[in-house]
C-alpha cells in the first residue's frame, strides 16, 4: 500500500469522517480509537519514531485506552498506519516494546501497516518487534494494506470522547 496522500502532500486521515482521538502536535501522529475496542495510530509528519511518539502513546493515548468500554474477556485491536515510517531511534524503539510488553494481557492483536517499498533495515526492525511480540504472547504481524486489514478485522471508528 502507499501512503493515503493528497494533491497537496498531505497524508490523508485513516478514517476521513472521523477526527482523531488525539494528535501528537510535535509529530502529527494521529490516534483513532475503534471498535472493536482499539485503536489506530498513524504517522503525517515524521518519518522517523522517536522517544516523544513512544511517550505520547504509553501515556496520555493509554490512559484514555483503558477507559474504553469493553467486555471482561474482550481484548484490545491495535493497527499502525506507519507508511511513512523510514527510521526510527533506538531507544524509541525500546520503549514502544516495553509498552506493549506493559499492554500484553489486554491486546488481542497488533497489526504493522509498512510501505512495500520501506528498507530492508524499516523491515527487519519491525519484523523483530513483530518476533518479539509474539514470544509474549501478542498475535503481532506485518501487512502491506491498510483498508483490508481494517475490513478482515471490522475495525471502525470509535466516536471520541
Amino acid at each position: 500500500m502507499s501512503e493515503r496522500r493528497s494533491g497537496d502532500g498531505d497524508v490523508h486521515p485513516v478514517f476521513s469522517a472521523a477526527a482523531p482521538a488525539f494528535t501528537d502536535e510535535r509529530s502529527g501522529l494521529r490516534v483513532w480509537f475503534t471498535d472493536p475496542p482499539g485503536m489506530v495510530t498513524q504517522m503525517t509528519r515524521e518519518a522517523e519514531i522517536t522517544v516523544a511518539m513512544a511517550e505520547f502513546l504509553a501515556g496520555p493515548v493509554t490512559e484514555a485506552l483503558r477507559k474504553l468500554p469493553r467486555e471482561p474477556s474482550q481484548r484490545l485491536v491495535f493497527v499502525h498506519e506507519w507508511t511513512r515510517f523510514r527510521s526510527y531511534e533506538p531507544a524509541a524503539r525500546d520503549a514502544l516494546t516495553a509498552w506493549a510488553l506493559s499492554l500484553k494481557g489486554d491486546i488481542g492483536l497488533m497489526l504493522f501497516v509498512i510501505d512495500k517499498q520501506a528498507s530492508s533495515m524499516v523491515r527487519m526492525g519491525i519484523k523483530v518487534g513483530t518476533m518479539t511480540l509474539k514470544l509474549a504472547g501478542i498475535d503481532s504481524q506485518l501487512v502491506d494494506s491498510l483498508d483490508p486489514a481494517l475490513a478482515a478485522h471490522g475495525i471502525r471508528p470509535r466516536r471520541w470522547p
